[in-house]
């Protein structure tokens, strides 16, 4: 069940959300996750 999932409290990464212009000349938005620990993070899900 969704109470048995535990999440933990995330510090030193951070999402940056940029509008770029492509090739064809049309808006679109490049995200970032931002890593400011000294270590590795892993097992990161994005949807």
């Amino acid at each position: 069940m969704i109470k048995d999932i535990i999440i933990e409290r995330v510090e030193d990464v951070a999402v940056a959300i940029i509008p770029e212009i492509d090739d064809l000349g049309e808006e679109e938005w490049i995200v970032y996750l931002l890593n400011m620990k000294e270590k590795q993070i892993d097992g990161v899900l994005i949807s």
